[in-house]
Parts: structure tokens; C-alpha cells; sequence
């Protein structure tokens, strides 16, 4: 199945996937024309994709004695899949030409491996005739030998052609852990790429593979294992996603890749993969599960990037990005005397992650008007903010146009106003937020607990705080002009009044699921989750709810769950945490 996604996808199966080093540097800004021979090899990627992608044999092997050097290891990744004998001899010449010193891991040796493993077994089996028509008394009364009890875990490592990886290493790792605070479990795989654990640690568990020979990109697995219940978990083989990256008009050279389906914090997905691109900016990662996923580079000030969003159903997707750096001018009507327009940014959520790129508007030298440079087409909340203390919100696409124009036609001002004293100590303060408009307001107290807020557009708000990405409303105030309002509020007392949720969905087995809908519901109300680390957050009034959750192809789930009274920033506990099992 072909994804297209800006312009004509790519595929190039390399010979290894290199892992990702833990700091990246931003590549160059500097432009120049694309070079024929990068324009060439992705043509070339192209046409071998749909070549190996409708099994033509013949197509591949005319692929493997004219293409060039990436498009004949492409055309190899398929002829080891489904190839004959006839190709045996091709994938040798090819060998000869590209690895003459014979390399046991490039992808024509293994393709060629991968062929004759296939005709073996495909060779029928001669009979052997018995040492003795009767049996031995001895054979008669060999003992059975003991039941075996089976591993909490196991699974195969697999090469992007289907070769069985030996060597990887295999980790296994409680959420939360490190080094330093207890013991992650290892193991290595055997030479048909097996490897497996007797036990696991109870509760949310990280599965990672790291491989030394860099055969198969470094990827992690969330499970929350079902008691008593084997899991089988492998990684690798089927289903893979690869392209290349262009970042004004040169290759992504060498630089780390991120592919997760978690869009908030991409470094804690479900499913994760770190992977890093050739000289030609080309990727390859295999067995990637079904699902939505976002590709991130280290683009912006060495955070995540999001380069494309994408969809995976079990068949091999291929992309090429090459996005333009799209100037975006923002620009403001003309304010009142009292007012004056103090920052613009780009961010991908109003609470996004640390982690994530954020774009800064540059002041011009019209007082309404910012400009952001080097913004990739995407969909953002665009942040401007004012000096009566207002953040006004308003989500935003950016296309493919080099230079766009966006205009706020709305004023976050007026003459409501809302004062009082804080009761109790809350560092971080509270939050006043309203959807029409769409504007936000930090409430800070002063040292001596009071606070003043003036220059308000009239609204209904809700007062609430930010936990875990997630706006969490306590109550709603009214503002209307020339009639401040007199509030008191006592943040503790409020935190008490609400009792987080932490969520975790997997399959029947144990396999973390992400990209559902999650939400606790009652009578009175409904009560949305926000994604949150490798699961779900929700917060409400302690009490007795059902707990809905929602993802493509499972059977929705609605179960009972019980909030204990707490307090909004309790840390997760077995109290105040769920796990859901969905079926097919």
C-alpha cells in the first residue's frame, strides 16, 4: 500500500539502522538545488517500491543489475522476501560490486541466506530407516520429562528481510526505574533471534531492543503483563515504514528520527523507534504496529520536530518529506493605549511538552505585527501574548505556501476585572480560561497572597490548574465590565476536590495500546483524558464513575472504577490507577 505524503513517496531498505546518539545538532540552514543525483535516487526508490510491492520478480532482478547502489540493496530486501533460485547469482554479482571484502551482514548475503533457507525447507525430507523394527524396552519406559512453566515474555528479533537476528539485546525495564534505584532485566538473543524472561516486574513495563550491530533500529514497547498469562512480543520483520528527509533542499544527513504515536511527548510512546538517517537522509524502520504515528526531528532549538504525521495498518508505508520553511506573519488589530502586544509563539498544544520545538514571533517594527520564521506545515496553537496578563489561543493550520499571513481579528480586552486573596499557599498559582474567546490568564499571587486582575474581556471562565498537560477546571466565574468580581480561593482546598486517574490500555496479552478515547462519565457529567506519559490522565470529584475506553479495532470497554478522595497532584499509586484489557 503506497502513503503519499507531500510529494512522491520513497522507500530504501539500507543494510543497517544505525541508532540515534543521545544529542543531535541542528542541521545547516543553508539552501541550495537539489542535486540531480539525490532527485535520480529518489526516483529510483520509487519505482523499486512499487516494483517489490507487487512481487514482480523480474522487475527486481533488471533493478539489481542497473539501478544504483540503494536502489539495488532496495530490490535485494524484496527478492530475499519472496525471491527464487534464479536470483541467487544476481545478489552474488551485486554482492561482489558493492561488498568486495565480503561483509556477512549486507543485505545481498542475507537475501541470498534468506533464499536458500527457503528452498531447503521447501526440499522434501528422505525417510530414515529405524536402527530395529521393534522398539528398545529402554525407549518403551523413557520417562516423561517435567511440564515446564512458560516465560512471562518472549518473541524473535527480525531483520528488515527476515532474517533471524542473534546478538540483540534485550531490556526490560519498570516505568520510573533507573539504574540507580533497581535492577533492569536483560537478555540476549540466540542465534535464531530468540530470547525470552521468566518474570517480569509487576506493574507498567518498558520493552526495549538495542541492537550493536545496528541491524534493526533501537525500539520500545510499553506492556503491563496479565498475571499468569505468557506474552508473546516480537519485534522487527513485517509492517515497516521508510523514506528520506529534506530540509531545505539537502538531505537530513545523519541525524536522529523519532517515530512514536505519542504526539504530546513523543519520547513516551506506546511504540517507539529512534533511527537514524544515511548520507541521503533516507530511514528504515520494520515491524511497526498499527496505528497513528507523528516522525520528529531535532529541528528547532534541539527539540522534536514534527516532520509528518502519518498512518501505519500492517503494510509498508513510505514517505518523502521535504517541507518548505514557511515565513508566517501575525498580526494584531489595532490595540487600545492600555494594552500592548507582548509575545507570539507557535506550539503544537497549549501545554505541550518541554521536549517539542516551539516557534518564537520576531517583533517588527509595526507594534501589532510578529513574524515567525522557518515553520514547518503543520497544525499548531498559535499563542499571542498581551500586557494585561492575557494568553490568547487559537488553533491553526500552516500549509505548503512560502509566506502566509494570519490576522486576529479579536481584542483579548475589556473592563472586567477579578481581585482577591489566596488562603493558602500554591506555588504555581491558578488558571482563568475561557473558550469565547479563546484566552488564558495565569493567577499569581503576590508575596503578600493578594492578586488583581483588570483589562478582562467580559466571558464565562472557568477557574481550574494545569496538571500533567491537562487544564483541570474547579469552578466557573463570570465576568462582565465595570463589575469586578471579589474572589477568595483556597488552592489546597480546591486540590482536594478532585482525584486524578492514571490510565493504561493494552490488548487481552498485555500489549500497550495508544491513539483511543478515553473518559469517566457519570450522570451529572463526562469527564475527557488527555494523554499522558504511556497512558491517560483524567481528574474529577471523588466518587463512583464508569470508565470508557475506546480504540479502532477492539471492543469498547466501560467498567466501574471507584476516585478516592485525594488531591489533584497525588503521584500515580494502585490507588488511583487503572489498567484496561481490550479483545479484537
Amino acid at each position: 500500500v503506497m502513503r503519499r505524503y507531500s510529494k512522491e513517496p520513497v522507500a530504501s531498505p539500507p543494510p543497517d539502522v544505525p541508532q540515534a546518539s543521545e544529542t543531535q545538532t541542528p542541521p545547516s540552514s543553508s539552501s541550495s538545488e537539489q542535486s540531480p543525483e539525490l532527485a535520480h535516487s529518489v526516483d529510483e526508490l520509487q519505482r523499486v517500491l512499487e516494483i517489490g510491492m507487487r512481487g514482480d520478480t523480474a522487475g527486481l532482478l533488471e533493478a539489481l543489475k542497473s539501478g544504483s547502489e540503494i536502489a539495488q540493496m532496495a530490490a535485494a530486501h524484496y527478492l530475499g522476501r519472496f525471491g527464487d533460485e534464479s536470483a541467487i547469482e544476481p545478489l552474488e554479482l551485486a554482492e561482489s560490486r558493492w561488498f568486495p571484502n565480503g561483509s556477512p551482514d549486507n543485505p545481498f548475503a542475507l537475501a541470498i541466506a534468506q533464499i536458500r533457507q527457503r528452498l531447503e525447507e521447501a526440499a522434501p525430507s528422505q525417510p530414515t530407516a529405524p536402527d530395529s523394527a521393534e522398539p528398545t524396552e529402554a525407549a518403551q519406559q523413557e520417562p516423561q520429562a517435567e511440564p515446564q512453566t512458560p516465560p512471562a515474555v518472549s518473541g524473535q528479533v527480525i531483520g528488515f528481510d527476515g532474517t533471524r537476528l542473534a546478538g540483540v539485546e534485550i531490556s526490560v525495564r519498570a516505568e520510573g526505574q533507573t539504574s540507580s534505584q533497581g535492577q533492569t532485566l536483560t537478555a540476549i538473543t540466540d542465534d535464531q533471534g530468540r530470547y525470552a524472561f521468566d518474570a517480569l516486574p509487576d506493574g507498567l513495563c518498558v520493552v526495549s531492543v538495542r541492537d550493536p550491530q545496528r541491524r534493526i533500529a533501537e525500539t520500545h514497547q510499553m506492556v503491563w503483563a496479565v498475571a499468569g498469562q505468557p506474552l508473546t512480543l516480537d519485534f522487527g520483520g513485517a509492517a515497516s515504514v521508510a523514506g528520506a528527509v529534506i530540509i531545505d533542499d539537502e538531505p537530513l544527513a545523519e541525524q536522529a528520527l523519532l517515530l512514536s504515536d505519542n504526539f504530546q511527548n513523543p519520547e513516551q510512546g506506546v511504540f517507539a523507534a529512534v533511527m537514524q538517517t544515511d548520507a541521503q537522509g533516507v530511514f528504515y524502520c520494520t515491524g511497526v504496529p498499527a496505528g497513528q504515528y507523528g516522525l520528529f526531528a531535532r529541528l528547532m532549538a534541539n527539540r522534536w520536530t514534527l516532520l509528518e504525521r502519518f498512518e501505519a495498518d500492517r503494510s509498508d508505508v513510505s514517505l518523502l518529506i521535504d517541507p518548505p520553511a514557511v515565513e508566517l506573519t501575525v498580526q494584531a488589530p489595532e490595540l487600545p493605549d492600555a494594552l500592548e502586544m507582548m509575545a507570539v509563539s507557535l506550539r503544537y498544544s497549549p501545554d505541550s511538552a518541554d521536549t517539542l520545538a516551539v516557534w518564537t514571533g520576531v517583533k517588527t517594527e509595526e507594534p501589532t505585527v510578529f513574524r515567525i520564521h522557518g515553520v514547518l506545515p503543520s497544525d499548531y496553537t498559535l499563542c499571542m501574548d498581551f500586557s494585561n496578563g492575557v494568553r490568547w489561543m487559537r488553533n491553526i493550520s500552516v500549509d505548503q505556501r512560502a509566506e502566509q499571513l494570519f490576522i486576529a481579528e479579536e481584542i483579548p480586552y475589556g473592563l472586567a476585572g477579578l481581585t482577591g486573596q489566596f488562603l493558602s499557599d500554591w506555588p504555581e498559582g491558578l488558571t482563568l480560561e475561557s473558550t469565547d474567546p479563546p484566552v488564558r490568564v495565569s493567577v499569581m499571587p503576590e508575596p503578600d497572597g493578594g492578586y488583581v486582575l483588570d483589562g478582562l474581556p467580559r466571558a464565562m471562565y472557568a477557574l481550574g490548574v494545569t496538571v500533567n498537560r491537562l487544564f483541570v477546571p474547579y469552578l466557573e466565574i463570570g465576568l462582565y465590565d465595570d463589575q469586578p468580581v471579589v474572589y477568595d480561593p483556597d488552592p489546597q482546598q480546591l486540590a482536594q476536590s478532585r482525584s486524578p486517574l492514571y490510565v493504561y490500555a493494552t490488548d487481552a496479552q498485555g500489549r500497550g495500546l495508544a491513539g483511543g478515547q478515553v473518559w469517566l462519565a457519570d450522570e451529572a457529567a463526562l469527564y475527557p483524558a488527555e494523554p499522558f506519559e504511556r497512558g491517560y490522565f483524567v481528574a474529577a470529584p471523588p466518587g463512583r464513575y464508569t470508565l470508557y475506553a475506546v480504540f479502532a479495532g477492539y471492543e469498547a470497554v466501560g467498567q466501574t472504577v471507584e476516585l478516592p478522595a485525594s488531591t489533584i497532584r497525588a503521584a500515580r499509586d494502585a490507588n488511583n490507577t487503572v489498567v484496561v484489557r481490550l479483545n479484537p
